[in-house]
């Protein structure tokens, strides 16, 4: 077993999707890509827990998520 030093800790979906969330202001949006099915789902979730209204509507080049609330 190697031992690596150095790597950064990546950042979980949740904690990105999250903190994207909090800083959009309402009218804001975010383009998920079409084959990034499970951040579009992540985006609806995570919105929910923290009372946050979005919107989506597919577009050609993915998914567009506003945020309305």
């Amino acid at each position: 077993m190697k031992i690596e030093k150095g790597i950064p800790i990546q950042v979980f979906k949740r904690s990105l999707v999250s903190n994207t969330l909090k800083e959009m202001e309402v009218g804001d949006s975010v383009l998920i890509p079409k084959e990034d099915i499970f951040t579009r789902q992540r985006f609806h979730k995570v919105a929910a827990r923290i009372n946050i209204k979005v919107f989506s509507r597919t577009v050609k080049e993915g998914v567009r998520i506003w945020r309305v609330k």
